[in-house]
């Protein structure tokens, strides 16, 4: 992820056969790495709870 809500650049990667866990204090960026994997998927930006506007997950300061 690049500019998207609180992470500047972020990168993880997922290992196909095991299942994966986020964890991390409040305010981490737990939910926002899960809302990002949604977006990625399709879902609209209102599904989130956060916002009806994709462009509102981009980081403040950046395009």
């Amino acid at each position: 992820m690049l500019n998207f809500m609180c992470h500047k650049n972020f990168s993880i990667q997922f290992h196909p056969t095991h299942m994966q866990i986020v964890t991390g204090e409040n305010g981490s960026g737990k939910s926002t790495i899960a809302n990002a994997i949604c977006l990625c998927l399709g879902a609209q930006a209102r599904t989130t709870g956060r916002s009806s506007n994709v462009q509102s997950f981009i980081r403040k300061g950046e395009t």
